[in-house]
């Protein structure tokens, strides 16, 4: 417990977006108390402990859309609590039909409003079209697979425009040194302690994950099947549409970390489970 909540306390990403104004750190808020209460709801499944998840996601959508990734994984856990009790299942149903009655207003009344008055879609996504960021002519699978190490002779999120040797391409890349310096360049020239500080927060990530990958295959952990399968899904969520992202808006501001802000916490957990 020590070693996870070293990591998210002290981690640049947050500590860096804690003073941000815009809507990322409410959202990563919304969804982590999300996680919190649906485990919670999962001990003692009752009326009043699922609507508290009802009113996260609900505000985490209205606050940030993306939000709504953490809800497969709670939907997850919602089937099979309802299968274990299928015997008795209308207390259930009447739970989920509350759940939706307050999620789905506070997620969605945004979007409609702008729908109906704007003819905005509900997912729309402002295309930047900034050519000077855009990666999307670099071949898929260089994106993809290529890790050679002269892209962390430059330890910043590479944009040409402000200097930088290369535009950033790799999503992985860009997430491990957006976590450390967002996308900016410190002040300082020192850019010798900045790659080692890219260094040992990649090392430090392999660790998490591998832990991580420890804690949901062994007993050891204590986690029963369905908390595992739980964190494993959204932090899947979160990965595989932060790549879909990358690739429908190939530019360089979409490799970001903000936009995988919940995936810390929980591997995290992986460190704090490999350091048990």
């Amino acid at each position: 417990m020590v070693v996870a909540m070293t990591i998210v306390c002290l981690h640049p990403t947050f500590i860096i977006w804690s003073g941000a104004y815009n809507n990322d750190m409410l959202s990563v808020l919304f969804m982590l108390l999300a996680m919190l209460f649906t485990l919670k709801w999962y001990q003692q499944p009752t009326i009043l402990r699922i609507l508290p998840i009802a009113v996260c996601i609900g505000c985490g959508m209205m606050t940030k859309l993306s939000a709504w990734m953490v809800a497969p994984a709670v939907a997850i856990v919602f089937l099979v609590v309802l299968i274990k009790n299928i015997r008795k299942p209308l207390p259930f149903i009447g739970q989920y039909a509350a759940f939706g009655a307050v999620c789905v207003p506070l997620g969605l009344w945004w979007g409609i409003r702008n729908m109906i008055a704007f003819d905005v879609p509900i997912t729309y996504v402002w295309d930047t079209k900034v050519m000077s960021m855009y990666v999307g002519n670099i071949p898929t699978a260089q994106r993809l697979f290529d890790f050679s190490l002269h892209q962390f002779d430059y330890p910043f999120e590479g944009f040409q425009l402000s200097g930088a040797p290369f535009n950033e391409y790799n999503p992985l890349i860009g997430l491990l040194k957006t976590s450390l310096f967002d996308e900016l360049k410190t002040l300082w020239d020192f850019e010798g302690i900045a790659t080692a500080l890219v260094i040992i927060a990649g090392l430090i990530a392999v660790a998490c994950f591998v832990g991580l990958i420890y804690a949901l295959v062994s007993k050891k952990s204590g986690m029963d099947g369905l908390t595992k399968v739980f964190l494993a899904v959204i932090l899947l969520t979160i990965m595989i549409f932060y790549y879909v992202f990358c690739f429908q808006f190939p530019y360089v501001c979409t490799e970001n970390i903000r936009y995988c802000m919940p995936i810390i916490p929980i591997l995290a957990l992986g460190l704090g489970f490999g350091a048990n």
